[in-house]
């Protein structure tokens, strides 16, 4: 996954009709990963940047996955190019285009989208050195191929980032209550979901999949082997040992206590969180309207990892099960909140919307997550852990999570919360663990940040860094490279 180009036909917030960037300067040429940063005052528009890109990959997401009779609604009022380049296995797996040979390369592929304001996209895709004009709006979807994951983060307090995030979060439930009563195992049929938002909450979520999933050396068991949950680096930097164990929740009722129906998939994963538990209990609660609570608690050790690995195969397939399941906390949420979301105006903050349960009232909820630390006899908590910590294990627990190949990150200021020591090597950090060691290569993937950490800016490349300002009518300039070497 490469970005090349950024270019808007309609405003965004605070970028102007007419605003681009250029990435072509920061190609990669040293086999590493290299990220792009965006630098400025704050309110100069960089996080803006960072917005309009989810909210593009959101509006692609939806017109990919529309049905064939719909594409021309998404002809509204939002306009721009942009221009990326995806490896030719993850361009194969999403396009539909049996007809037309010619657009099968054995190299990557470049995809250039315009999309003109009250009008539907087209494409203009380069393969074999050859450039192909497709203006059919369901060629254009048959066609179009899109980064295989789109992970946003924020740390800070620009929470409309997670926009297109929550908005998507909802169509997924929409397609859980489709499929609710179907019997088929659909498990397949959804796992092409690609935007994801990697909140506070997630955050745990990503914790116990790396952890249990994690195959660096481990004194206790002499035969485990380096794999591609390598926790050695973050085990190393936060003094943590190992996973000691955590709880989990399941209450199958909604806002209106009426019982939840599940699709066929999330049943088996239940059934499979048992056979991995210490210890679990299923309750018919016996209302006018029954439903059913389950608790779950895992003690962590060689046997419990085994069991999670016979079951849910990878870290990345026990998060898909994971988010799955939290996403039923959306059942809480009342039907004019949801269809207010769905039709959210563009500078609303949704998470705003979005109401706070206590713990005992969420339908999935993890809790009591504790390790073992270096030096130290009792169980350390989740919640005892420091700000930075937290941040260290959501951050570069993230990068190693989410492993697709063709995958985007978008990071909003990701080191607000490290010791000067991580800032310093967050990037060494991140080569260091996503190195394919038998492959001896990095992952294709993009990663796209924010910061004003001067210490960041120092490990990247000047062709990596781009420049936000304001000129004197308060417009955000055409950001430009620094001059001097980073």
């Amino acid at each position: 996954m490469k970005l090349m180009r950024l270019k808007l036909l309609s405003e965004f917030r605070g970028l102007a009709k007419g605003f681009e960037i250029d990435f072509t300067n920061s190609e990669n040429t040293s086999n590493s990963i290299e990220p792009i940063c965006l630098i400025g005052l704050n309110g100069s528009g960089k996080s803006n940047v960072l917005e309009v890109i989810s909210e593009i990959f959101f509006y692609l997401e939806m017109f990919k996955s529309a049905n064939k009779n719909d594409l021309k609604k998404y002809n509204y009022e939002f306009g721009f190019e942009i221009e990326y380049i995806l490896p030719r296995s993850v361009y194969l797996e999403q396009i539909n285009i049996s007809g037309d040979k010619n657009l099968i390369s054995d190299e990557n592929y470049q995809m250039r989208i315009f999309k003109e304001c009250n009008k539907t996209p087209f494409l203009r895709v380069l393969s074999n050195n050859e450039l192909f004009f497709i203006d059919d709006v369901e060629l254009v979807q048959d066609a179009l191929s899109l980064p295989s994951q789109v992970i946003g983060y924020s740390s800070g307090m620009n929470e409309l980032i997670s926009n297109p995030y929550i908005k998507m979060d909802f169509q997924y439930l929409g397609d859980f209550n489709k499929f609710a009563n179907d019997k088929a195992d659909l498990f397949d049929s959804i796992e092409d979901n690609r935007l994801f938002f990697m909140d506070y909450d997630a955050n745990k979520l990503i914790t116990i999949c790396n952890f249990l999933f994690d195959t660096s050396f481990d004194k206790d068991n002499e035969n485990t082997q380096m794999g591609i949950i390598n926790l050695s680096t973050v085990k190393k930097e936060l003094k943590l040992e190992k996973l000691y164990s955590f709880s989990l929740s399941i209450k199958l009722k909604d806002n209106n206590s009426l019982p939840i129906k599940i699709p066929s998939f999330l049943n088996l994963a239940i059934e499979n969180l048992k056979k991995c538990s210490t210890v679990f209990d299923e309750i018919k609660i016996e209302n006018k309207e029954p439903y059913t609570m389950y608790e779950f608690y895992f003690y962590v050790n060689d046997m419990t990892k085994q069991l999670f690995k016979n079951y849910f195969k990878s870290a990345r397939e026990l998060y898909k099960t994971f988010y799955y399941l939290r996403l039923l906390n959306n059942h809480l949420i009342g039907k004019d909140t949801q269809y207010k979301i769905k039709n959210i105006k563009e500078n609303i903050n949704i998470s705003a919307l979005l109401p706070k349960y206590e713990e005992s009232k969420k339908v999935f909820n993890i809790s009591d997550i504790s390790f073992k630390k270096n030096k130290i006899i009792k169980p350390v908590y989740y919640k005892q852990l420091s700000d930075g910590e937290h941040q260290f294990l959501h951050v570069i627990g993230t990068l190693l999570l989410m492993d697709k190949l063709g995958t985007l990150f978008l990071f909003d200021e990701p080191e607000t919360h490290f010791n000067p020591e991580w800032r310093s090597k967050f990037v060494s950090i991140i080569n260091d663990i996503l190195l394919d060691e038998e492959q001896h290569m990095y992952r294709e993937q993009e990663l796209v940040l924010t910061t004003h950490s001067p210490f960041i800016v120092s490990d990247c490349k000047k062709e990596n860094v781009y420049i936000f300002e304001k000129d004197s009518s308060l417009k955000v300039k055409i950001p430009k490279n620094p001059e001097f070497q980073t």
